[in-house]
């Protein structure tokens, strides 16, 4: 048996991974890191006095340490402010993989150390084999996309103990069997920071506010005109009246303007990545990109480039590929590889 420190968020997923672990004869740890400013009993969103009471609650129950520490200065600098800084330049961010990549696993690590713990466990449906991440069994709630920039040091240590599991049906009817309050609790959907409002309004209370600007056709033509840049990505509808429906080819913050056209506009083949971790070299067989989370594999036809930059073309097209987000690269079910879209 070992020492294992579990990332408790409050919710139902990561209960289930601490009493699951307690059960197996492992001492358990628990930890919750505190990323966000609450100021209510009813804030809605991550890291409110709810989640953090549920989570003391689970601990008491199994009779395990709890410890609550603050990181709110670190998630904003690291993802709030980047989030922010890209909408204001039309780059669609992915706040969940630089969260899990910079604050959550890296400190998860540090406090483990703290308190001797050999492994780490998170309620993260994923796995982990040969030193990768690995997709998860139920790929409905595969998250492995999300954890791709984990450092390998890291992974070393990770315990994913739902990656195995079918449901998350299961996951709910083991936390009857274990007889924790937060068996029924619902699901975080959106991102965290948006307190349970909108992007548009999170945007908004963070003063950014895109002029409104026009809709131009791909030959240059005005189409329309619309409120925000900030409100559209590459691949959306539009929603412009007219003989066909467009979508959202590029978004260009210097000029306010917003190029659309046809469905099929909005698919490309090439692309550039930056801040890249390529593990697989030039052996390119069997490597799948995956450029939105859940978004189908495409086969690799070639990589180049070095350092953190490089070109990626796909045997086929794939649809919205937004500057931003992250491309992760599979091996069959493993992760190696990813980069963010240029």
């Amino acid at each position: 048996m070992a020492k294992v420190l579990v990332g408790l968020s409050g919710g139902v997923d990561s209960a289930v991974v601490a009493a699951l672990l307690k059960r197996q004869g492992h001492e358990v740890f628990g930890y919750t890191l505190k990323l966000l400013e609450t100021t209510s009993e009813e804030s809605e969103g991550c890291c409110t006095f709810k989640d953090i009471r549920d989570a003391r609650m689970v601990c008491d129950q199994m009779g395990i340490e709890y410890l609550v520490t603050n990181w709110k200065q670190q998630f904003k600098k690291n993802v709030i402010d980047r989030y922010i800084d890209g909408a204001k330049q039309g780059i669609a961010y992915n706040p969940c993989v630089t969260c899990n990549s910079t604050i959550k696993l890296p400190v998860l690590a540090a406090v483990a150390n703290h308190f001797g713990c050999e492994y780490i466990a998170t309620g993260h449906y994923a796995r982990v084999n040969n030193g990768r991440i690995t997709k998860a069994k139920n790929l409905k709630k595969d998250q492995s996309y999300f954890l791709w920039e984990t450092p390998a040091s890291v992974v070393s240590r990770l315990i994913f103990p739902l990656g195995d599991f079918d449901s998350k049906d299961d996951t709910r009817a083991l936390a009857r069997e274990f007889g924790l309050h937060v068996a029924d609790k619902k699901d975080s959907t959106d991102l965290c920071f948006l307190g349970g409002g909108t992007k548009e309004e999170f945007l908004e209370r963070n003063n950014v506010v895109s002029s409104g600007g026009n809709f131009v056709d791909t030959d240059g033509k005005v189409v329309g005109k619309h409120n925000g840049f900030t409100k559209y990505v590459m691949g959306q509808r539009a929603g412009i009246s007219g003989n066909f429906t467009r979508y959202v080819l590029d978004v260009v913050p210097s000029t306010g303007n917003i190029v659309v056209g046809a469905r099929d506009g909005a698919y490309i083949r090439s692309f550039n990545l930056k801040n890249a971790r390529i593990d697989f070299c030039d052996n390119l067989e069997n490597v799948t990109a995956v450029v939105r989370y859940h978004s189908v594999p495409v086969i690799v036809e070639a990589i180049t480039g070095s350092g953190e930059d490089y070109n990626v073309t796909l045997c086929d097209p794939v649809f919205g590929a937004a500057r931003g987000q992250s491309c992760v690269f599979y091996r069959g079910d493993e992760v190696v590889g990813g980069g963010i879209i240029a």
